[in-house]
């Protein structure tokens, strides 16, 4: 990891992973979705230039975190932007 990476915050998997499909992942991402867990991860909608949006609600802040994702199928990558 190159200082570049450092302060973009890029991680690389480890050595022997296999990239998953972008539909595979994009299935396990949606698939994190439960009763027991305080997030969402849903599709976004068009004006959130995103493909998918994760979403954690601290209710006793009144705060709402969101994650957009967007999936660089050619470079294998996902892109976030916390909000």
């Amino acid at each position: 990891m190159g200082l570049l990476d450092k302060l973009t915050g890029t991680k690389y998997p480890d050595g022997g992973v296999v990239p998953l499909p972008t539909m595979e992942l994009r299935a396990a991402l949606l698939a994190l979705n439960g009763p027991d867990v305080p997030f969402r991860v849903r599709n976004a909608i068009p004006a959130e230039k995103a493909d998918l949006v994760a979403e954690c609600q601290i209710r006793r802040l009144g705060v709402t975190l969101k994650t957009r994702m967007r999936m660089v199928p050619e470079k294998r990558e996902v892109r976030f932007l916390d909000e």
